[in-house]
Parts: structure tokens; C-alpha cells; sequence
């Protein structure tokens, strides 16, 4: 998430500043885009009810309920901060 939202090349590490946006020297551009990126990925945390149903259709063994806490797990599990990212 944090490179698509990088609006610059996100691997580049020359230091800059684009639109009041500082970049580090030695430092992927990408990595100065992770708060956003962690703000964007919060807001999907609860699925529409369409998206419920295409998992329910995907899976019919799959209630709602379970559908909606897969897709919460999910979520919450890519806003864990992580060294290797």
C-alpha cells in the first residue's frame, strides 16, 4: 500500500522534498508513505455486505459471521508492524 501511494519512484533513496514531503537519503521513498498506508488499510477493516456474500459464494461452507471476522483477521494482520517490512 505504502508504495502505490508513493507518488515518486518508492525504491529510489536519494534524499528530497516533493510537496512538503521530506525523503530521507538511504531510505526507500516508499517507507516515508507507511502512516498513510496504515490509515488507508484501518479504513477497509469492516467489509461491505457485498463483499461478506462474494466470500459466502466463494465458499459455502463459510457463514457470514465467518466471512466477516476472515476478513477482519486479515486486516488486522497487515496493520501488525512488522522489522521485515
Amino acid at each position: 500500500m505504502a508504495r502505490a501511494l508513493c507518488p515518486i519512484d518508492p525504491d529510489s533513496t536519494t534524499q528530497l522534498i516533493v510537496h512538503d514531503k521530506w525523503y530521507r537519503a538511504g531510505t526507500p521513498h516508499w517507507q516515508s508513505w507507511i502512516a498513510e498506508a496504515r490509515v488507508a488499510i484501518a479504513a477497509m477493516r469492516e467489509p461491505t455486505e457485498a463483499m461478506v456474500k462474494e466470500a459466502c459464494n466463494v465458499s459455502i461452507e463459510m457463514s457470514a459471521n465467518q466471512a466477516h471476522l476472515a476478513w477482519q483477521a486479515m486486516i488486522d494482520d497487515a496493520l501488525k508492524e512488522r522489522a521485515s517490512r
